[in-house]
């Protein structure tokens, strides 16, 4: 049986994790978990790149445009 308070507890840490993914799409920070769900999905025989890989690739990419924004 579940504690008192978990389904809402599960639904609050449900919402910040949300939230927290929402925020790092608005910066523009790589989102490392989505990453990894697609590549679950969509290429399941693939090797996903490792953190430190995933990072890298997504600033060189954001840098390699420099007319995308605004500074």
């Amino acid at each position: 049986m579940n504690a008192p308070g978990s389904n809402a507890l599960s639904r609050i840490a449900a919402q910040l994790r949300r939230l927290a993914a929402a925020l790092r799409r608005i910066a523009g920070a790589p989102d490392y978990d989505a990453y990894r769900a697609h590549m679950r999905r969509h290429h399941p025989t693939a090797a996903p790149l490792s953190l430190d890989a995933f990072e890298k690739e997504q600033w060189q990419r954001r840098a390699s445009r420099p007319g995308s924004r605004c500074c």
